[in-house]
């Protein structure tokens, strides 16, 4: 049974604040009354992050669950369907140094476990697996959340230099040294350590529900870096219709507004749409629902995502208000009249 319906044209975005993972920001979760008031207006599916740190403090030490259990289980009371993600950086005490990404100056970089090596990437897909096990229901989707709050593949900076890296590499492009960024040959490295990444780390996903759930975005690849691997999210698209022909995928776009004036990007996901990739566009917080709703529908996309508790709304609240509500229960008005 898929795990999105008909009707779920907003999902109601919380982080986790156990983490206080944004320099210079606080970040505050709503609880159970602020739940249930969505739910009351019709929201029926909530996104849930958390932190892997949470639950395994230390490679090899028994899983801690009492966190995350908090979340869905608050999120289930409510009366709500439960998006969770599964990061894909566990905390770093007792991790082998060697499955960290490396930069060229053989710096490690702690957010990031490298996708060419096998043993790094068969410990987070385990990981994911357990997550998947504990918490395998109907009303429960667990999603793979990548570094850059689930937008990133690969850091921005070139981040392949670590040893499992340079072998992938020297197995192919014997009497070139070393991978670099804006070579054709290391693009096409690239891609081809991408496609293997997201199939083996979604092939568990999508045997739960039949849909496999993305949030790379294209802008990141096409103005800041060339190194994030985000730039073949077309091929990755592709790969998931020759291998799960029959899954639906879905396309996460936390953020959209800011990015309209790049006409590449607009074009890009208005084509997956037309080629049936369900996209959820960012809400821009509540109060940019009566904007990007009809921007949304007139684009016919899938939905929207609104986080009405969330530091870059720049908003001091720490509870979902009353016009918040009231804006999305507009945005949902909107979106069934729309019959998408």
């Amino acid at each position: 049974m898929a795990f999105m319906r008909k009707g779920d044209y907003l999902i109601l975005m919380n982080l986790d604040d156990t983490v206080q993972s944004m320099p210079g920001e606080t970040i505050y979760s709503m609880d159970l009354d602020d739940i249930k008031k969505a739910r009351d207006i019709g929201v029926s599916v909530v996104l849930e992050q958390t932190h892997w740190q949470n639950c395994e403090r230390q490679k090899g030490t028994e899983l801690d669950w009492r966190i995350i259990d908090n979340q869905v289980d608050r999120c289930l009371k409510a009366g709500m369907r439960v998006l969770l993600t599964a990061p894909a950086t566990p905390a770093r005490a007792g991790m082998p140094d060697e499955w960290f990404g490396r930069y060229t100056t053989g710096e490690e970089e702690p957010s990031y476990l490298s996708i060419w090596n096998r043993d790094a990437m068969a410990y987070v897909r385990e990981y994911l697996e357990k997550v998947i096990a504990r918490y395998s229901s109907s009303d429960v989707q667990v999603i793979l959340h990548e570094v850059g709050g689930g937008e990133l593949l690969l850091p921005l900076n070139a981040c392949y230099y670590d040893m499992a890296a340079l072998e992938s590499w020297k197995l192919n492009h014997d009497g070139l040294p070393h991978p670099l960024a804006a070579d054709q040959a290391t693009k096409d490295w690239i891609k081809q350590g991408v496609l293997d990444h997201f199939a083996y780390m979604n092939e568990p996903v999508v045997k739960q529900h039949g849909e496999v759930w993305d949030s790379m975005h294209m802008v990141i690849a096409y103005h800041y870096s060339p190194c994030t691997g985000n730039d073949y999210q077309r091929e990755v698209h592709d790969m998931y219709r020759r291998i799960w022909p029959e899954c639906t995928i879905w396309l996460i776009q936390y953020t959209y507004v800011g990015h309209m004036g790049s006409t590449g990007y607009v074009k890009y996901l208005d084509d997956l749409s037309m080629c049936g990739v369900k996209v959820i566009l960012e809400a821009d917080h509540p109060r940019g629902l009566p904007f990007t709703t009809p921007l949304a529908i007139g684009k016919k996309f899938a939905g929207q995502i609104c986080a009405p508790v969330h530091p870059s709304s720049r908003l001091p609240n720490q509870h979902i208000l009353d016009w918040m509500l009231a804006n999305m229960s507009d945005s949902l008005k909107l979106w069934r009249e729309s019959g998408l």
